[in-house]
């Protein structure tokens, strides 16, 4: 920590140096240079002694020191204010920031999370909804891969993996499935819903608002 004397200037970098101290805490220069903040007390220098600084926060420290002079060990305390300035290095960083909020739901999104949650029942909902989901982004995935070249080729992989994901629950789903039906087929007619592409954009628009059921 303390290390003899050094003059009465020392850098701002987590070392602490000597410097002369008074009964009466000294003033302070501090000034900015390439190796860091150059903080010196207007005490004359070559007396052993030793200080420390102390982050108490972003930009404040305190700068306590203490000597031995006229038989005594003599200590003082100077609160500093450093605009700006980063903290020093610590024992180690702690834990990360938490995960940030989801995303809001919109459109088609937001409308199948709704869909589903006010038409399916609670015990029917989990976690089918999220097996669908995952179909859905599988069937999303096939077009972007190429496995897929039609939209009826789409549609027909999709309707028999939905049926195998939804099991014995396919009466508790149906009106969320009607439902659904009737959106693609406003869509189509509005020719909305035509190239495969729309199909894929579709497909991961349901899959992220199943994710979202609760």
């Amino acid at each position: 920590m303390g290390r003899g004397w050094l003059g009465a200037a020392f850098f701002l970098l987590g070392l602490n140096l000597a410097l002369h101290a008074a009964a009466e805490p000294p003033a302070m220069s501090v000034s900015n240079t390439p190796a860091g903040v150059l903080i010196v007390p207007a005490v004359p220098a070559g007396t052993p002694a030793s200080a420390m600084c102390v982050a108490v926060g972003r930009g404040q420290w305190v700068v306590v020191g203490s000597c031995f002079r006229d038989g005594r060990v003599e200590q003082w305390a100077v609160s500093l204010l450093l605009s700006g300035q980063p903290l020093p290095p610590g024992p180690g960083p702690g834990p990360g920031p938490g995960p940030g909020p989801t995303p809001e739901l919109t459109g088609l999104a937001r409308e199948v999370r709704d869909w589903a949650t006010t038409l399916v029942p609670a015990e029917s909902r989990t976690p089918t909804a999220a097996k669908l989901a995952a179909e859905f982004r599988a069937a999303a995935k096939q077009i972007a891969d190429g496995v897929v070249r039609t939209a009826e080729d789409s549609v027909t992989r999709l309707k028999a993996a939905n049926q195998q994901a939804v099991g014995d629950r396919r009466a508790a789903w149906l009106p969320f499935f009607e439902r659904l039906q009737r959106y693609l087929t406003a869509e189509a007619s509005a020719k909305r819903l035509v190239t495969l592409d729309q199909h894929r954009v579709v497909w991961e628009d349901v899959a992220r608002g199943l994710e979202a059921v609760q």
